[in-house]
């Protein structure tokens, strides 16, 4: 089995750099940027998520306009994404760092970089959830939701996460327009557990259960 933990101490981020654009990479964190989610796998590897940075020439989203493709104005601001600049990195026991899968979707407002946020197995299949795509990120043919990776390390969208959030709206969501509102939600955890993978969404205040199929049910708002 996969296992995984949380680091928590200082890492430093500015150290790490895309070769090809020598900007700072932007790892998967949750709550601050003290504390990095990493999944160690029976093989003896580390997966990283890396949200990275749009690339090319990105699509704005412009925030407080309502609707599927803006966030609300009290968030980070308006939103650039691209389909790419975002990757999963892969670790061995002698620290030597190759880049597992590619070409991942990407969106950043305001210096907040969103991107794949996290990765799971079940099995020997990996699992990640998208954190920094959708219309509302800039980045309307890929939505947020969860991809699997193929053996040839290509990945396949099993689950759109922005459409299940848009015809299963929380009670009580922030303003989509006033508010700090994300339409395509900004997924960050999420875990495999007996069969099944779940993922936390905190800007709508939710917990969803995804199954390998592509079914989603809501677990607790």
């Amino acid at each position: 089995m996969c296992r995984k933990r949380t680091v928590e101490k200082e890492l430093d981020f500015t150290s790490i750099t895309d070769v090809a654009s020598q900007r700072p990479r932007h790892f998967a964190l949750i709550a601050t940027r003290r504390i990095c989610l990493l999944e160690f796998c029976r093989l003896g590897y580390l997966y990283v998520a890396e949200a990275g940075f749009p690339a090319g020439v990105p699509l704005e989203a412009p925030a407080g306009l309502g609707g599927d493709c803006s966030a609300g104005a009290n968030g980070p601001g308006n939103y650039f994404g691209s389909t790419t600049g975002s990757r999963i990195s892969r670790i061995d026991a002698n620290g030597n760092v190759t880049t597992f899968v590619d070409n991942l979707p990407s969106s950043e407002a305001d210096g907040l970089a969103s991107g794949v946020a996290d990765v799971a197995f079940i099995g020997n299949t990996m699992y990640a959830i998208l954190a920094g795509a959708g219309c509302s990120h800039g980045v309307p043919s890929i939505p947020n939701g969860v991809i699997r990776v193929n053996p040839d390390r290509s990945w396949t969208i099993i689950a759109d996460l922005g459409a299940f959030q848009r015809t299963h709206p929380v009670a009580n969501p922030t303003d989509p327009i006033t508010g700090d509102f994300e339409p395509d939600g900004t997924w960050y955890g999420m875990i495999a557990l007996r069969g099944d993978l779940y993922a936390v969404e905190p800007n709508h205040g939710e917990l969803d259960k995804i199954t390998t199929n592509g079914s989603i049910t809501r677990v607790i708002v």
